[in-house]
């Protein structure tokens, strides 16, 4: 019997409530309006957003004398940096913007594809104040602590590439390769002792490959 009534009790739970943003995030974005306004970007400049690994980058000690903006907060989603970018993004007017996210989205059940409509998503809100801006997406980086979802990290990766292939002025800049060693584990020298987080070896991987792109050569 409760076995036939158990599709009946599912089917009429309540809808998980939506989470709030400005609850969740509107400290974190506060901050970050307060250092754009004391500070604020050129029209035409370059941003970097995303989760930790943006947050935890000190821009200047990898790109000096560069003035690149940081608008990252920790522990984000792509969805989040969609929301909060009429906020940090829009007002500024990027000529390029620098993406790295979507391994939390991942990480809390988001699906790679529902990631790669996000990242869709973003470009669109970049965009709207900034038709021509660059946006460049760092990949997905594979990590000991979310080894079970290599296949959806690789998956939605694959998929945003596509969107950059097919795209004007969209750049995948596929790390992986720098970041796993012959037999494709993570290298341990690009984490930090969460085995999550970039190393410092890795940022400087990672601005390597970046400056070129950035500096257009």
């Amino acid at each position: 019997m409760f076995t036939l009534l158990l599709p009946m009790l599912l089917a009429q739970a309540p809808p998980a409530k939506p989470v709030d943003l400005e609850a969740k995030w509107g400290k974190s974005i506060a901050t970050i309006e307060q250092k754009l306004k004391a500070n604020p970007p050129k029209e035409g400049s370059t941003m970097f957003a995303g989760s930790s690994t943006v947050v935890r980058w000190k821009l200047d000690d990898y790109f000096p004398h560069k003035d690149y903006t940081n608008v990252s907060f920790g522990g984000s989603k792509i969805a989040e940096c969609v929301h909060f970018a009429p906020r940090i993004v829009q007002p500024y007017k990027p000529g390029t913007v620098v993406l790295a996210c979507g391994g939390n989205d991942l990480a809390s059940g988001i699906s790679p594809e529902q990631v790669a409509e996000d990242f869709k998503d973003f470009v669109a809100a970049v965009r709207k104040t900034s038709p021509s801006c660059r946006v460049v997406f760092l990949s997905i980086k594979p990590t000991p602590k979310r080894l079970t979802l290599r296949e959806k990290e690789d998956r939605a990766n694959a998929l945003i590439q596509e969107i950059c292939k097919k795209g004007e002025r969209l750049t995948f800049l596929d790390l992986t390769a720098d970041l796993v060693d012959k037999d494709g584990k993570p290298k341990r020298e690009m984490l930090v002792d969460d085995l999550l987080h970039p190393s410092h070896e890795a940022y400087v991987v990672i601005a390597a490959r970046l400056k070129p792109i950035l500096e257009g050569k």
